[in-house]
């Protein structure tokens, strides 16, 4: 037996997060965690990994010895050269500021008990990176950085929470071959995943609600998925006033825009128009720079003022302050995500989209208060109201996110990954409510995913980035999505 749980139990608050989970995992079995947002998934990993204290018991080896446990968090998390754990959203993109973090190398080498620790950064394609600050890096380079980091501390048994959201097609091809061979080398694998089941799993634990719901083997697991279908929702966001209003042709107009940081270029030559009411996807593999590139629109990066570019109609530095561009702009993303304020109250935090500050530090009116009413029940989420946000799981606090990226009904919508965390159910109401904006003409949406199959209908056209240049541009056509016109990496249209 290589790891036991008997009737493992867990309460925060005097209320049960996990209530007799009882399973074992032997030799030659890779069991996943799955089941909706909230349903204990992440607390049972902390347990197992012994960083909760719970009634029953986990056993390794049939009681012979403790083994090293790593686990790899959804959200990853380090300090800064202070030794402090302080960063903000916006310090990703300041050039001046950003230097306080460690680079890859330097923070390996403090943690790693392998002395050919390196060699798991090559292996996991990311040793160009090694001599990158930690708060450069994308997150899903973030997430393949913790896992050879684990393999530098001679990781016997790998926890792995939600490690293939966020990846693009081919990280998760690659990830999902050397996690296989790992297991090959001796190497005990605990996955927690919403919505992609490796082939190397062989058992499934289901949850909902802290309790066990069923032990499936991996064809069970996956005829019973076929058979349910979750259901989208439809989200009336003209129930919503509209905060600010303005008049423009163009949401975003860039003209050969380049941001780099010392030699190092993240973006080059973009040249983009996304007119009014358009509706455009943005792709292109981790670290491509598309976050980059979205934080020029959202005033994050001080760089935009260094380039030509335009923002409903004004060029960025004509004398509008950062505040009134961020009025007209609904935004959410996984470091929005990762850096926001988590000791607030979801109300405060879906309010606080009507200010676009990390957490609500003013008093509201009775119309605001009313409007973000409003937006919680539209999300389905006003039960949340009260509960602190870092309380909720890490699905519920996107579902969370998404509806303060809406709350002021904003003239430009933009969603950086909006299905990263979700479950099947939020997942399909997260696209039911993108394909909403998308067949509505008066609304202006850039989106941002990895993965086809998250790509919505109706889109005016999708732009795909890699290594910092634009690769492709398709615009489709009203009608039929059919291609009109198509970028030829000349800097014109064909």
């Amino acid at each position: 037996m290589l790891l036991e749980i008997s009737g493992l139990s867990y309460k925060e608050s005097g209320a049960y997060v996990l209530k007799d989970i009882s399973f074992a995992i032997r030799k030659g079995e890779c069991w996943v965690i799955t089941g909706p947002s909230g349903s204990g998934k992440s607390t049972l990993l902390r347990c197992i990994q012994h960083h909760k204290t719970f009634d029953g018991y986990i056993r390794f080896n049939d009681g012979a010895k403790d083994p090293v446990v790593k686990l790899i968090t959804h959200q990853h998390g380090f300090k800064n050269l202070s030794g402090i754990n302080n960063f903000y959203y916006q310090q990703r993109f300041n050039a001046t500021e950003s230097s306080d973090s460690k680079t890859v190398s330097e923070d390996l080498i403090e943690t790693m008990t392998d002395p050919d620790a390196f060699k798991y950064l090559h292996m996991l394609e990311i040793g160009h990176l090694a001599d990158t600050p930690l708060l450069h890096l994308s997150n899903g380079e973030h997430k393949r950085y913790q896992l050879a980091k684990a393999l530098g501390q001679k990781a016997e048994w790998l926890l792995l929470d939600s490690a293939f959201t966020g990846l693009d097609t081919h990280a998760r091809k690659m990830l999902e071959k050397i996690l296989s061979e790992l297991m090959q080398k001796g190497i005990h694998l605990i996955l927690v995943e919403r919505d992609y089941l490796p082939d190397f799993v062989t058992h499934v634990c289901e949850l909902d609600r802290g309790i066990m719901t069923g032990v499936f083997t991996r064809e069970q697991f996956l005829n019973q998925r076929r058979k349910k279908q979750s259901v989208a929702e439809t989200i009336d966001l003209s129930k919503l006033s509209v905060t600010e209003t303005v008049n423009f042709e163009y949401a975003v107009r860039m003209r050969n825009v380049t941001v780099k940081y010392d030699d190092r270029i993240i973006l080059e030559n973009i040249s983009w128009d996304v007119k009014r009411g358009e509706k455009w996807c943005l792709t292109g593999p981790n670290g491509s720079g598309k976050s980059t590139l979205l934080s020029l629109i959202t005033a994050d990066n001080p760089q935009a003022f260094a380039n030509e570019i335009y923002l409903f109609d004004k060029r960025k530095g004509s004398g509008e302050s950062i505040w009134e561009i961020k009025k007209l702009i609904g935004f959410v993303s996984p470091e929005l995500h990762q850096f926001f304020d988590k000791s607030q109250s979801c109300f405060n935090v879906v309010a606080s989209g009507l200010f676009d500050t990390i957490g609500l530090f003013r008093k509201l009116t009775d119309e605001q208060k009313k409007l973000t009413e409003t937006c919680l029940e539209l999300f389905g989420i006003s039960a949340w109201a009260t509960k602190s946000f870092g309380t909720l799981s890490h699905g519920m606090q996107r579902w969370g996110l998404l509806a303060r990226a809406v709350v002021k009904n904003p003239a430009l919508l933009i969603l950086d990954e909006p299905c990263q965390g979700l479950d099947d159910d939020f997942r399909a109401k997260s696209m039911g409510f993108i394909s909403q904006v998308c067949n509505n003409a008066d609304r202006t949406l850039i989106c941002v995913t990895h993965l086809d199959d998250e790509i919505p209908a109706g889109l005016t056209g999708r732009m795909f980035l890699e290594k910092g240049k634009i690769k492709d541009i398709i615009q489709y056509g009203k009608e039929d999505n059919s291609h009109s016109r198509r970028w030829d990496r000349t800097g014109s249209y064909a």
